[in-house]
């Protein structure tokens, strides 16, 4: 399923964590990899020849780093032993553009990167490159925060354990071929897991009718319909060789039953269906998915749903 693989990278080592894991997908699936840089022209310094005062110039000379940073990477690649297929591509203009057209004119399958998680500037890196890039993007996002303190290395470790968010939505379903093809390089194991707060608003999927507000569920009820959307779920999963198990959690906000569920159960990545609109799905998104994001120590692959009854 994917067979063109976009990574990234702006020529610093945490931009770099991405790498083991898109190029082991790519081995894993047959695919090829491409390493995009997106340059802007330097801002104009003093200390410049007069060459690079212009805006062609400075242009010109902030190509000429990114090709010669490809060229280091390129070569420790190669010391590496990766044997995958890759072409490195350098873009000009802002980020979320740059790479938003190349996913397009390549046919890109998936797009794997690097995002911070906490604080006010990391914030803002996410909300200018990623959160952009989930807006607007059609292939799937596999977003990788690393540890805090975790050393750099290019080894790839294949998924195990992958968590699939359902939230009785029919929309949420639309996740699952993106995470399969992604569970499936490795035969990982699945759960889906579906976290119920105990209020929820009346458009909510645990509603028969529309209103405005909120309501109180019923544990018992709201824990067995669950159950019973999970159950329909999962046999062509299993019928297609994975194994995979369900899971209900009652009484948390959504991202953080996510999180606390994963921290305790070895999961290694996380898999969900996203909105990629500003406005009041901003809420939703912020709620659920930037939370999942901006919290989660594994990679979180994200689809944007383009249906407006959206839950996650």
């Amino acid at each position: 399923m994917y067979k063109e693989i976009l990574i990234p990278v702006d020529g610093s080592r945490f931009g770099e964590r991405a790498l083991p894991v898109g190029l082991g997908i790519a081995a894993e699936a047959g695919g090829r990899v491409r390493i995009v840089t997106v340059i802007t022209p330097l801002p104009m310094d003093d200390t410049q020849e007069d060459s690079f005062q212009t805006e062609e110039g400075r242009l010109l000379l902030a190509v000429g780093q990114a090709e010669a940073y490809h060229e280091e990477l390129e070569a420790r690649l190669r010391r590496e032993g990766f044997e995958v297929p890759i072409s490195y591509h350098v873009e000009p203009g802002q980020v979320v553009d740059a790479l938003d057209r190349h996913v397009r004119d390549s046919g890109t399958d998936l797009l794997v990167m690097t995002t911070h998680g906490r604080g006010p500037l990391r914030r803002a890196w996410l909300g200018s490159v990623a959160d952009g890039l989930l807006r607007r993007t059609p292939c799937p996002i596999l977003a990788i925060r690393p540890r805090e303190g975790e050393e750099p290395n290019l080894r790839f470790e294949a998924f195990r354990h992958m968590v699939i968010t359902m939230d009785g939505s029919v929309e949420a379903r639309n996740i699952l071929p993106f995470a399969e093809g992604l569970a499936g390089t490795s035969m990982a194991q699945l759960t889906l897991l579906q976290v119920i707060p105990r209020q929820y608003p009346l458009t909510a999927p645990y509603t028969s009718h529309a209103s405005h507000g909120f309501q109180g569920l019923d544990a018992e009820t709201a824990v067995a319909d669950a159950e019973k959307a999970l159950d329909r779920i999962a046999p062509p999963l299993r019928e297609r060789g994975f194994r995979v198990e369900t899971e209900t959690v009652w009484g948390a906000h959504p991202a953080e039953g996510i999180l606390e569920f994963v921290e305790s159960h070895d999961v290694d990545v996380i898999a969900m269906e996203t909105h990629g609109r500003g406005g009041v799905a901003r809420l939703i998104l912020g709620s659920v998915a930037d939370k999942v994001i901006r919290g989660a120590t594994v990679p979180v692959l994200l689809h944007r749903s383009e249906t407006a009854g959206d839950r996650i």
